[in-house]
């Protein structure tokens, strides 16, 4: 009986609640995603909406799956069922959203799962997607303005050595 009258008293819940609700949720998704890191510019402006989405997602999927197992667990068993439903649904909602969010928004967004695979890439100015072969393009044409030998930096020679390394592991290639 709680959770219809639960039910009963989100349903008439104003439109403009509503919002109110929604913008906290977000602000909250926002919050958990690392809004700090964007505002000091250690992400990129799509790994920061990457993750509030994916924040948003896990969030979202999580209440209706929770809401999904305790309709079910009120129809098996009303009060044991329902909390055991309600717990394990929130759960598989949680974990099924955030990967499925995960997944989308790394395919659309093209961005590798990690901020340091991300920066890798940005260094050699090359996209995700990019083949072995762009990558070997990329660190001959980069190794010839960085090496010490030719003028360049030791530090950015390192940092083209490390990047190329980066990208060779999380491809399952030898470093």
């Amino acid at each position: 009986m709680g959770i219809v009258n639960c039910n009963q008293d989100i349903c008439a819940i104003s439109a403009d609640q509503r919002v109110a609700v929604v913008s906290e949720i977000i602000d909250l998704a926002a919050l958990v995603a690392g809004q700090n890191s964007r505002w000091n510019c250690e992400i990129s402006d799509r790994r920061y909406v990457k993750n509030i989405i994916d924040a948003t997602s896990a969030i979202v999927g999580g209440f209706a799956g929770g809401a999904a197992g305790i309709a079910i667990g009120n129809h098996l068993c009303s009060r044991v069922g329902t909390l055991i439903g309600g717990f394990t649904g929130g759960i598989i909602g949680t974990v099924g959203a955030a990967a499925l969010s995960k997944w989308l928004t790394e395919y659309f967004f093209d961005l590798p799962p990690t901020v340091a695979l991300e920066k890798a890439y940005s260094y050699l100015d090359l996209k995700a997607r990019c083949t072995n072969t762009d990558i070997n393009s990329a660190f001959k044409k980069l190794a010839l303005e960085y090496h010490p030998d030719k003028g360049g930096s030791t530090e950015d020679f390192h940092k083209l050595q490390y990047a190329v390394a980066i990208i060779k592991q999380a491809r399952g290639q030898e470093v």
